[in-house]
């Protein structure tokens, strides 16, 4: 039980930094930049395309991490519901 209140606080963390204003201009800015740069490289420079690419990657699994956070605390509050006998509404 200790667990599942634990990923559903997680999932509130999670939601709180993928809903934060600066941090997600800061996702984006930091993507556009990559891609950019993967773009005006030099079409002999592969190390920086390859390096720019991985950049925005990671960006984006981070994004995908918080994502994951969130489905999981919306797991664990449905089953911490089906264990005290409640029926809840689940919506992000």
């Amino acid at each position: 039980m200790i667990a599942l209140e634990n990923e559903k606080r997680s999932a509130y963390e999670a939601k709180s930094l993928a809903n934060n204003k600066m941090l997600v201009e800061a996702f984006d800015e930091l993507e556009r930049s990559y891609i950019e740069l993967a773009q005006q490289a030099d079409i002999k420079d592969d190390e920086t395309r390859r390096n720019a690419v991985t950049a925005s990657n990671v960006v984006k699994a981070v994004r995908q991490h918080l994502r994951s956070y969130m489905d999981t605390g919306v797991l664990a509050e449905a089953e911490l519901a089906q264990l005290s006998g409640k029926r809840r509404r689940f919506r992000w």
